[in-house]
């Protein structure tokens, strides 16, 4: 009975559908130039709970159910890019090439910089292992900036679970 993610092709008629869950919605997609990446709001457990994520993270991933910020590489690969509790994650754009995304949040994602969980704009970007921002001293917490090496972050990479039938 929820929303669901479909992409149709226009050039090659094709519609495929790349999500399928029993609970939660998909909502507010965005799309890169070509469509190879797809950002997306949903308050569905999107990761496939049935593997252990490559950072050891283990399931459930969204187990409030609420709003969390996620973006899709082909069928299965996804990033959960918002890990938060109590708090909605909502209105993503995404860069054309699928590095960076821009969203909405109430949430208190940088500890301590959104206390009263009043809407904020975040910026997700990825960077070169070898860019300042990826090192602990290049990425200031007190800044506003979140990194897994200052420990401010946590990446969520897994797939997802395959739709009932051909999809």
């Amino acid at each position: 009975d929820g929303y669901e993610l479909f992409r149709y092709r226009v050039f090659h008629p094709r519609m495929t559908q790349y999500t399928d869950y029993l609970d939660g919605d998909v909502e507010r997609p965005a799309v890169t130039d070509g469509g190879g990446v797809i950002a997306f709001q949903s308050n569905a457990e999107v990761l496939d709970i049935r593997h252990t994520l490559h950072n050891g993270a283990v399931p459930p991933f969204n187990a409030d159910g609420n709003m969390e910020i996620f973006r899709t590489s082909g069928r299965r690969k996804a990033w959960q890019i918002t890990d938060s509790v109590g708090c909605t994650n909502d209105f993503v754009s995404i860069r054309d090439d699928g590095t960076a995304l821009a969203f909405r949040s109430d949430c208190d994602l940088v500890p301590g910089r959104n206390p009263s969980g009043l809407k904020q704009v975040f910026l997700y970007r990825e960077v070169f292992p070898t860019d300042p921002l990826a090192t602990a001293a290049g990425c200031d917490v007190d800044q506003g900036c979140c990194n897994e090496a200052n420990g401010c972050y946590r990446a969520l990479f897994g797939e997802k679970p395959g739709t009932r039938g051909k999809g």
